[in-house]
């Protein structure tokens, strides 16, 4: 590499310093794409450590799971189980629990259409099984659910997490 002091290489000074400039922009842009990758595998880094934190627990779930318990005890003290009022109750409930389920998300970084439309299905299969099919309605389904809804949400949790660490692993190669 000529630089301007490199007189005795022969080359004039406009060239000399045409080279010092192009040999220094290299530079700076390596070491801008350095910091660049950094910055990245740092914000990655972070991601992960915040979908960590907010992994879905059972206390982020407590408002419906005590309106799930609360409903499948009414169905145990045979109040939900009349035919009518069973149903109506099962239909309040069961829509209680979905917006408790909604608001109280535990992970709500991880905003996924996917995951609200199969929570919904998995609140409504509930509320058809509790509300229509007679006889087994003394089961804890709406528990059931609420239990299932949870597994959902830690499982979306880890594949973001294993998404986030195989990009961060990708990044520092």
């Amino acid at each position: 590499m000529a630089f301007v002091s490199d007189y005795a290489s022969g080359e004039s000074q406009d060239e000399a310093l045409a080279q010092e400039l192009e040999y220094h922009t290299r530079l700076t842009a390596e070491l801008r794409a350095r910091a660049a990758a950094q910055s990245s595998y740092e914000t990655v880094s972070s991601q992960i450590e915040r979908v960590k934190k907010s992994k879905a627990s059972l206390f982020a779930y407590a408002p419906a799971l005590l309106l799930a318990a609360l409903k499948d005890t009414l169905d145990l003290v045979a109040i939900g189980s009349i035919p009518v009022i069973g149903t109506i109750i099962t239909i309040c409930v069961s829509f209680l629990i979905f917006l408790s389920l909604l608001i109280t998300r535990a992970n709500k970084d991880l905003i996924d259409s996917r995951f609200v439309l199969r929570m919904g299905i998995a609140v409504i299969a509930g509320f058809i099984v509790e509300g229509f099919f007679f006889g087994i309605n003394f089961l804890p389904i709406e528990v059931f659910t609420v239990l299932a809804v949870l597994w959902m949400d830690r499982h979306l949790s880890d594949e973001q997490i294993q998404a986030f660490s195989e990009k961060a692993k990708s990044m520092k190669r």
